[in-house]
């Protein structure tokens, strides 16, 4: 009887904990250790600043009809991958369209703050055909609204009525895969508030990023853009910030810290390498047309919509890293250096052409924006840049109309090699001027004083290939492959009495970025009875192209390079000519020279001056079947300002750096154009 009991007894106890359990898996929603079984019941219960935690699964209060008014609320997942919140209707069918007011706090005091953290935010799978209505998705009626570690997939044009701030956010924008939205369009629009900040966040677009637009002429709006990344699956992608500021009262947009910008081309006039040209509309004849040079901002970064003739008021203030660079509705310069950056991105990649305009002057023109000024005595070095292309070690021809292409037998077995050469008796001081009449210029310094010259010296050559190079090949038979230093000579040479290729790191490759970095150690030799020889040449051969994903029959290939370093002179007491350069450099290059005091005193200070060289591009085409105008059509053109296939060498333009942004031989490597 006992034992009988004993069971039963056993049995009511596991009963009796079947509804608690069952209970308790019900619940969705946490206010610290207090559960509720809907979203809904957690906010109404939750007290301004409540954190309210949320299980895995789907969320939403969309017409919920939640008590939100006078609440600071912050909503926490599980992660992106297991917690999502949607916002408004999951399409634009919707009766109230998909805009939602289900946070709206207008009509108390209060400035709400809304917080969510560690989630999917989704904003509506509509389909293709519903985009014209998209952009009405958002959060309507919250003053302030953060989104941490967060991923966001679709469009809003609702945000903080007051501020909008993201932080490490992953925006999938329509038209990506991961967004599940067939019609490709921004990931937001900046409709409502006065404040956006973007802080180390990715955003991944097919075409467009943000639309900086407000229709308020009484609102002053500011976007920080803070270290974040941009890819985009488009080539003909807008850049990152589409800006109409026809109504709002003003933008201020701020750029700041290390932004990389991927598979977006700079706003240009038209379609080339490294720019695109975004439609715009002829006031006069109403007609659609292409940018003017003008209009074009020539940057990744931001553009003015001009597909209704009047997206640049002259409301907009545009600062890279604490510098204006556009304001007034256009472009304060086409040459800034910031700290972290250069504006613009013609400037940045050394994208000139330079015509003679008479002895000692040249006229610049930018291949992406059509900037255009007139140079006198600036041009700064010759380079010569020679390309050969090879097929299973066979030479391949160039055309014989056009030397910027070359028909192959078919895609395999493809290499093509580099000559580089740089004269540097074409050097000069970075503002005009001479340290003394017996030095007027940097290779005269070098020449007749190579042994002031400290080890300290070095040049970097740094290039960065085209993405149809395989970059990882090279680099697997210059350091595994090649084990001696002649099978290393074979692919990398650096020819020059006064340098060498350093013995330790001194080539350094950067698959993701495809940057190959040599650098080069002072090298001259006093005993040996040789005068400093002013031509240096690189020769890189056996760079190996890609023979998957051409395109159909053709490949374009745009590879480029720049030279940068410093010059380290010995300041020597007993020395009076160095002496010399020292007290002189200030009436006459006064930026050009730094003394650098060192202790202790009988350690010799060092002058370092930075000296301006110059940069290349080279572009080229490779097709096979039909002919060069046929299969090849649309391919790059001769080569701008990059690609000169003469024997005399044309000089390449580069807009001096600031001082401390390029030492002396940095000048060297700009000599060899080679970025």
């Amino acid at each position: 009887m006992k034992k009988t009991l004993a069971i039963m007894l056993a049995l009511i106890m596991v009963l009796a904990l079947v509804p608690t359990v069952a209970f308790a898996e019900t619940y969705v929603a946490w206010i610290g250790e207090t559960g509720y079984e809907t979203l809904e019941a957690a906010v109404n219960a939750a007290e301004s600043g409540a954190t309210i935690t949320l299980g895995e699964g789907e969320y939403t209060l969309y017409e919920k009809n939640a008590n939100v008014l006078n609440k600071d609320l912050t909503f926490v997942g599980q992660g992106a991958d297991k917690t999502t919140y949607h916002i408004g209707a999951k399409d634009t069918s919707h009766s109230d369209g998909p805009c939602d007011y289900s946070l709206d706090g207008r009509g108390t005091d209060m400035k709400e703050t809304v917080t969510f953290k560690d989630m999917t935010i989704d904003a509506g799978k509509y389909p293709k055909e519903q985009t014209e209505r998209a952009h009405l998705h958002g959060l309507a009626g919250i003053d302030n609204i953060v989104l941490d570690n967060c991923t966001f997939n679709g469009i809003a044009s609702y945000w903080g009525y007051a501020t909008t701030k993201f932080n490490n956010v992953i925006f999938n924008a329509p038209g990506t895969e991961a967004s599940e939205i067939k019609g490709v369009d921004y990931s937001l629009w900046t409709w409502t508030g006065t404040e956006y900040t973007f802080n180390n966040c990715t955003f991944n677009s097919a075409g467009k990023v943000i639309n900086v637009y407000h229709e308020d002429p009484k609102i002053a709006t500011t976007i920080n853009f803070n270290n974040c990344t941009v890819n985009s699956t488009n080539p003909d992608s807008l850049s990152v910030m589409n800006i109409n500021d026809t109504y709002v009262q003003s933008f201020t947009i701020n750029f700041t810290g290390n932004n990389t910008i991927n598979d977006i081309k700079a706003d240009g006039i038209q379609v080339t390498g490294g720019s695109h040209a975004s439609d715009a509309k002829d006031t006069t004849t109403g007609k659609t047309v292409k940018k003017t040079s003008e209009q074009a901002t020539c940057s990744k970064l931001f553009e003015f919509n001009m597909k209704y003739g009047n997206g640049n008021n002259g409301k907009t203030t545009v600062n890279i890293d604490g510098t204006p660079v556009w304001t007034g509705g256009k472009m304060l310069r086409h040459a800034i250096d910031t700290p972290n950056d250069k504006y613009t991105d013609g400037y940045k990649d050394k994208a000139f052409t330079v015509t003679p305009n008479g002895p000692g002057s040249f006229v610049v023109t930018c291949v992406y924006c059509g900037y255009t000024e007139t140079s006198n005595d600036g041009l700064y070095n010759d380079i010569g840049l020679a390309r050969t292309v090879n097929q299973n070690s066979n030479l391949v021809s160039e055309d014989a109309v056009n030397s910027n292409k070359y028909k192959v037998a078919n895609s395999s077995g493809i290499t093509v090699d580099y000559t580089a050469t740089m004269d540097m008796t074409k050097l000069k001081w970075e503002k005009q001027g001479s340290l003394s009449a017996a030095i007027p210029n940097p290779w005269q310094m070098l020449a007749t004083q190579p042994d002031w010259i400290t080890e300290d010296t070095v040049v970097f050559l740094k290039f960065t290939f085209d993405k149809n190079i395989n970059l990882g090949t090279f680099q697997t038979n210059y350091n595994n492959n090649a084990t001696t230093t002649e099978a290393k000579e074979k692919l990398l040479k650096l020819e020059s009495n006064m340098f060498k290729i350093a013995d330790e790191g001194g080539v350094q490759f950067d698959i993701e970025n495809r940057e190959m970095t040599i650098k080069c150690n002072w090298n001259w030799n006093k005993e040996a009875g040789l005068k400093p020889d002013p031509t240096i040449t690189l020769k890189g051969c056996g760079l190996p192209v890609v023979k998957d994903n051409w395109g159909g029959s053709k490949i374009d290939i745009e590879n480029r390079g720049c030279v940068s370093g410093t010059v380290h002179i010995k300041y020597i007491n007993p020395k009076p000519d160095a002496k010399m350069i020292a007290e002189t450099v200030v009436p006459n290059v006064v930026e050009n020279v730094q003394v650098q005091n060192t202790t202790p005193p009988e350690i010799s200070p060092t002058i370092q001056i930075p000296i301006v060289g110059g940069c290349a591009a080279d572009n080229f085409t490779l097709y096979y079947g039909g002919d060069s105008s046929g299969d090849s059509s649309g391919g790059s053109s001769s080569g701008g300002g990059y690609y000169h296939p003469t024997t005399t060498p044309v000089p390449v333009i580069v807009i001096p750096p600031k001082t401390g942004d390029m030492t002396v031989w940095q000048s060297i490597l700009h000599f060899l154009g080679i970025r």
